[in-house]
């Protein structure tokens, strides 16, 4: 169902968590897998390095960015070091690697166009800042990606390249669906058979609403008649946040499908997106699709 994996990576705990979990689905699928790790130049050549020149009288710090690109590009390398040593130990391969320059949002999206799935961690090397659960690249990333994007839990775990034993389960096979009506969804039903299909799992499915949106399961159990996967669906009345974390407890899911920002960006603006409330509490990988 892969045939191409892209996996984003920094250097961050984030993103090994996030590496570790797409080769493994890369590996049982049998897709080939790229990691790419990004020089962000509003980090190197952006105004935060002329903040510091108060700190050497009148001298600007405008000399010291080649340098400061060196000592990036060298982390860039370590960290796709690691990637590569880690898909080794794995035997997964081969594997293409690139360090590029670039805004990284700009960059991984790009690269996501030749991607059938694009895997990412939850926060970034700088992901501390703030309090958000989700860094902003990843915020970015979601909004204009064109491919499906696989967010990895933080316990996720797991390192392979300096000998320690990886910690991270398999493959998820235990898949959670959380339906509303919408292309968003619909995308995400789609892949959500695909993966069943691929990994031998059945389907769980939830609903956030009344007796009044009953029609809408409906809706989605036509979809699911000539399915080939064994399903079942359940109509909470919650929040649609609260109704997907009590499915995934009640189900034990180790993963989710969901469509991205269903309700249009002034209304999530203005009110909230269900889909950063859902990403922040869930403790499982999540395939998001728009």
């Amino acid at each position: 169902m892969f045939d191409h994996v892209l996996i984003a990576l920094d250097g961050s705990e984030e993103a090994r968590s996030a590496a570790l979990l797409g080769l493994r689905v890369a590996g049982r699928l049998e897709a080939r897998v790229t990691g790419i790790s990004v020089i962000d130049v509003r980090v190197v050549e952006g105004p935060a390095v002329e903040t510091l020149s108060p700190l050497w009288g009148e001298v600007t710090g405008r000399p010291f960015q080649p340098e400061l690109m060196r000592l990036y590009r060298d982390r860039a390398e370590a960290a796709l070091d690691d990637f590569c040593a880690t898909a080794e130990k794995l035997g997964v391969g081969p594997i293409e690697r690139y360090a590029e320059i670039g805004v990284a949002e700009d960059v991984i999206l790009d690269r996501a166009g030749a991607a059938d799935l694009l895997v990412m961690g939850r926060k970034g090397e700088h992901g501390g800042i703030g309090r958000r659960n989700l860094g902003a690249t990843l915020w970015r990333v979601l909004h204009r990606a064109p491919c499906p994007v696989l967010v990895a839990s933080e316990t996720n775990r797991g390192e392979g390249a300096d000998g320690r034993e990886l910690e991270a389960a398999d493959v998820p096979e235990r898949p959670l669906l959380a339906w509303e009506p919408g292309a968003g969804s619909a995308a995400a039903l789609d892949l959500a058979l695909e993966y069943c299909r691929a990994v031998g799992a059945g389907l769980k499915i939830v609903h956030a609403g009344d007796e009044s949106h009953d029609v809408h399961l409906e809706e989605m159990c036509a979809l699911l008649a000539d399915a080939g996967v064994t399903w079942e669906s359940a109509r909470l009345a919650e929040q649609p946040a609260d109704a997907v974390a009590e499915a995934r407890r009640r189900w034990e899911a180790d993963c989710l499908f969901m469509g991205a920002f269903g309700r249009g960006r002034v209304r999530d603006f203005l009110f909230g997106s269900n889909t950063v409330e859902i990403l922040e509490r869930m403790p499982v990988p999540v395939f998001v699709c728009r």
